[in-house]
């Protein structure tokens, strides 16, 4: 998978053609945060200004809202509402441009190896 996803591949599209498994319709009625995540981004956004970059259908603040963490995020940027997504670099651009931050001052977290910019 890590082979894959240097070479810029979609590393687990590749395997679910290779072994004939069907893919998963994603359902954002289905997301969860894991029950940290609200102390976290509280803690957090008491030091740091937070900012999301997701690939992400549209109304991806209206979910965050929803779980009732949107107030501690101070930029969401959506691929399905901007025509970018990760990890074409252009989208981190885009998030340093309207967060005003330097990419010296910025540190990102993710949560998958193949939408991170190498």
């Amino acid at each position: 998978m890590i082979q894959l996803y240097k070479e810029k591949k979609k590393g687990e599209y590749i395997l679910i053609l290779d072994h004939g498994i069907e893919r998963p319709r994603w359902r954002s009625e289905d997301e969860e945060l894991f029950p940290e995540s609200y102390e976290c981004l509280e803690r957090l956004s008491k030091k740091y200004k937070i900012g999301v970059i997701a690939n992400q259908i549209p109304g991806t603040a209206s979910r965050l809202e929803e779980h009732g963490v949107l107030k501690f995020i101070d930029l969401v940027i959506a691929s399905a509402e901007e025509g970018l997504e990760k990890p074409d670099r252009r989208i981190f651009e885009l998030a340093l441009s309207r967060a005003n931050c330097k990419p010296e001052n910025a540190v990102m977290v993710g949560d998958r190896v193949d939408s991170v910019y190498c």
